[in-house]
């Protein structure tokens, strides 16, 4: 268990070669989940190799957008650059042309309100549509226009979605 601040507490766990990183409840979701991890390795076999790689499965990239998403993952190219890519998995190429159209005309939902200046920062980022998702490129100066104290707050609004109600 790592303490995380105002987030609250982050567990991880080590089982069958992997480590699982969650809320305590989403580890014992794994510890009580069938002891098989084929579908954890097939999950993670169509990941980027990447100094850092994180998939997740929340419902924060669907609130965001305001389409359908089983989830996104984030890939960090290089740690000292701050350099990587956003990956969001959507149900449809129709719903990643759209998202993919709402980032590039700054027009995301964005629930809840973002801090400001993060819709145009992120609207100047390249963007790709590869089938059914949508690649968000980024690097260091993403921060130029957003500060990481706003996008630390901004992350703590988005973990109050992802608890849920």
């Amino acid at each position: 268990m790592f303490a995380a601040g105002e987030m609250g507490k982050v567990y991880a766990m080590w089982r069958d070669g992997f480590v699982f990183v969650s809320t305590k409840e989403g580890l014992d979701a794994v510890m009580t989940g069938p002891r098989s991890t084929e579908p954890w390795a097939a999950r993670l076999a169509r990941l980027p190799a990447a100094e850092m790689v994180s998939t997740s499965n929340d419902r924060i990239a669907a609130t965001v957008l305001g389409v359908p998403s089983p989830g996104y993952d984030l890939v960090i190219d290089s740690m000292v650059e701050s350099r990587g890519k956003l990956i969001v998995r959507l149900g449809s190429a129709a719903d990643a042309a759209k998202v993919a159209k709402q980032i590039t005309d700054n027009t995301i939902p964005w629930p809840p309100t973002p801090p400001a200046k993060l819709g145009e920062a992120v609207a100047k980022l390249p963007v790709a549509v590869v089938g059914t998702t949508v690649e968000v490129q980024f690097d260091r100066k993403i921060f130029e226009a957003v500060t990481g104290e706003a996008l630390g707050t901004y992350a703590k609004q988005l973990q109050r979605i992802r608890k849920g109600p």
